[in-house]
């Protein structure tokens, strides 16, 4: 049984609640991701459940990354959203660092759900020994940034032209949070 962190109405009255993910919940992990091509993230193919499978079942083997998913409905609940907590390097000596993205479906976007789930986001870090925590965010995309600020998280750096998409150069913003 998937341990629930919080459960919340939407602004709708709907229930929704935060978990940690199982399996099912991989399709729908995959659909949110791929919205997202090239823009917040730099795969540029999309990738399936079984992708993400394997990548949860890494993280539970490794006991120190973990998947968490925010759902929303009634009696038939929705996966909307999703954020992750994975090592920031599998050096010994970052053994305190870890890096977090959260991924909602476009249309769920601006309703209050990623502060709830970045938060146990950031609770999750904690008890799972972080003390650092990163995030890589397009750099023109102040709205996430933005969010992430509000969050603790403050801009360390920019990786000038790191990225490549569609013939141009795209600029990272690095930013961190001390626990």
């Amino acid at each position: 049984m998937a341990r629930v962190l919080e459960e919340y109405d939407d602004p709708d009255g709907e229930p929704c609640r935060i978990r940690e993910a199982h399996p099912e919940d991989m399709a729908a992990v995959a659909s949110i991701y791929n919205q997202y091509l090239g823009r917040s993230t730099f795969d540029l193919v999309p990738k399936d459940a079984d992708q993400f499978a394997e990548l949860m079942r890494r993280f539970e083997a490794d006991g120190r990354q973990e998947l968490l998913v925010t759902e929303c409905g009634g009696e038939v609940p929705e996966v909307i959203g999703w954020g992750l907590i994975k090592r920031y390097s599998d050096r010994e000596a970052y053994a305190g660092a870890c890096e977090t993205s959260v991924f909602f479906d476009e249309a769920h976007l601006r309703q209050g759900h990623g502060s709830r789930l970045k938060r146990l986001v950031l609770e999750e870090c904690r008890r799972l020994g972080y003390h650092h925590v990163v995030a890589k965010i397009v750099a023109d995309n102040v709205a996430a940034i933005r969010y992430n600020e509000r969050q603790g998280y403050e801009i360390v750096g920019v990786q000038r032209g790191i990225g490549l998409v569609e013939g141009r150069r795209i600029d990272v913003c690095i930013l961190q949070r001390l626990l």
